[in-house]
C-alpha cells in the first residue's frame, strides 16, 4: 500500500495464499507516508517467502497497531518487518494479543527469526544502519510465541521461541546484536 492516508487492515486472512513474497508492504514508495497503521484481526500463514507485515517508513511520532492477529511463518520469514527509510528518531509500535509460531521441524536461518526484524532499506553502511531503530519504542501486550508469552526481546540469542527481535544490514549478511541500537521494548 503506497498512501499518506491512514492505513486501516482488519479481518483479511492471508492463510489461503500459496505463494508470495509479503503479505503486505507498506510505505514503500508513498511520500508523504502514512503516520498511522493499523492491522487487526488477520491471520498469516506460512505462503509468503519473506515477511508477513513490511512497513518502510514511519514519519516522526507515527504510530503503528498490530491487534488481535495470527502468525504461522515459513522458515525464512518474521511477522512484521521494519525499515526506517525516512531515518525518522521516533515512532511508536504497539502490539497487542498476538500469537506468532514457526511450522514444527523449522531450521531456517538462525539470524532471521523472531516476530520482529529490523532492517534498513537504505544504505547497507554498518554504522548508519544500526543506529536507525534505537529511538523507536514497541510496546507488547500479551504476545505469545506458540501460546506462550514473549517477556523479552532475546538478541542474539537465534534460537526459535527466545529471540522475538533481530536487526540486519539490508545485504542480509551481519546481524546486530548490541543491544543499545534496538528499540526500547515494554512487554505486559
Amino acid at each position: 500500500m503506497n498512501t499518506p492516508a491512514e492505513v486501516v487492515v482488519d479481518g483479511v486472512d492471508f492463510t489461503k495464499a500459496t505463494k508470495g513474497y509479503n503479505d503486505l508492504e507498506i510505505n514503500l514508495k508513498s511520500r508523504p507516508v502514512s503516520d498511522k497503521v493499523t492491522i487487526k484481526n488477520c491471520r498469516f500463514g506460512k505462503g509468503n517467502t519473506n515477511n508477513s507485515i513490511s512497513i518502510f517508513g514511519m514519519p516522526e511520532g507515527g504510530v503503528i497497531n498490530i491487534e488481535n492477529c495470527d502468525f504461522v511463518l515459513s522458515g525464512k520469514s518474521e511477522a512484521v518487518r521494519i525499515s526506517n527509510k525516512l531515518d525518522s528518531h521516533q515512532f511508536t509500535i504497539n502490539v497487542k494479543d498476538c500469537n506468532y509460531n514457526y511450522p514444527d521441524g523449522f531450521i531456517g536461518h538462525k539470524e532471521y527469526i523472531g516476530f520482529f526484524l529490523f532492517e534498513d532499506c537504505t544504505t547497507t553502511k554498518a554504522p548508519d544502519t544500526a543506529k536507525q531503530f534505537s529511538g523507536l519504542k514497541i510496546n507488547c501486550d500479551n504476545v505469545t510465541y506458540n501460546g506462550t508469552k514473549v517477556q523479552e526481546v532475546g538478541v542474539g540469542t537465534r534460537t526459535v521461541g527466545k529471540q522475538f527481535a533481530c536487526m540486519c544490514y539490508d545485504n542480509g549478511t551481519l546481524s546486530v546484536t548490541d543491544e543499545s541500537h534496538f528499540p526500547t521494548f515494554t512487554f505486559k
